[in-house]
C-alpha cells in the first residue's frame, strides 16, 4: 500500500514508531517552527503539509494494520476489536491531551492520529452494524426499486439527523 510495501505486523510498528518520533519533534520546537516561524522559502511556506505528512503517513500505516487485523475475522471478532482499537485510541487520546499535548490536525500530531482512529473505528463499526442489519432484514438483492430507494433514504436520515439536531442545539462537531 506504499512505497515501502510493509506487512501488517510491520505496518503498525512502523506507524507507531514513526507517530511517537514526530512527537517528539514536535515536543522539541518542530510544533513552535510550524504554527509561528516566517515563510521565507519553498520548505517553510509549506511546513504544515510536508510535516503533517508524517502524520498521516503513520495514520496510514497504523490503518493498514488494524484492517489487516480485521479483515479474517468473524463479525463478532471484528466487532468487538473495533470497539477494543475505539478505546485504547480514545485513552490515548486522553493521555495525550493530559500531558498537555493538544489534538492538531493543522501538524496531525499523535493525538489527532489517536483521535482519529477512535472516532472512526466506533463509526465504521456502528454504519457496518445497521449495515448488517439491514441486510439481515430487508434482503437487498430481493428489494425492488422504490422500497429500496426508501430504505436508502432512512439510512441517510439515521445518520444525518441527529447531526442536525445536534447542530441546531449548538453542539460543535469538530474540534479544530
Amino acid at each position: 500500500s506504499t512505497a515501502l510495501d510493509l506487512g501488517p505486523a510491520a505496518s503498525g510498528i512502523a506507524g507507531l514508531g514513526l507517530l511517537v518520533a514526530y512527537q517528539v519533534f514536535l515536543c522539541m520546537g518542530g510544533e513552535e517552527f510550524i504554527l509561528h516561524a516566517p515563510r521565507v522559502g519553498l520548505f517553510s511556506a509549506n511546513r504544515e503539509g510536508v510535516l503533517g505528512s508524517l502524520g498521516f503517513l503513520g495514520l496510514h500505516w497504523l490503518s493498514v494494520s488494524l484492517g489487516a487485523l480485521i479483515r479474517p475475522s468473524s463479525a463478532w471478532h471484528t466487532a468487538g476489536f473495533l470497539l477494543l482499537a475505539a478505546a485504547v485510541a480514545s485513552a490515548c487520546t486522553g493521555l495525550c491531551e493530559g500531558l498537555g499535548l493538544r489534538t492538531s490536525r493543522r501538524m496531525c500530531n499523535l493525538p489527532y492520529v489517536s483521535f482519529s482512529i477512535s472516532v472512526n473505528a466506533f463509526v465504521f463499526l456502528c454504519a457496518n452494524l445497521l449495515t448488517g442489519f439491514a441486510n439481515l432484514t430487508l434482503r437487498p438483492l430481493l428489494v425492488p426499486f422504490g422500497p429500496a430507494v426508501l430504505a436508502m433514504g432512512l439510512y441517510s436520515l439515521g445518520w444525518s439527523v441527529p447531526s442536525a439536531y445536534l447542530r441546531s442545539r449548538g453542539a460543535v462537531l469538530k474540534f479544530w
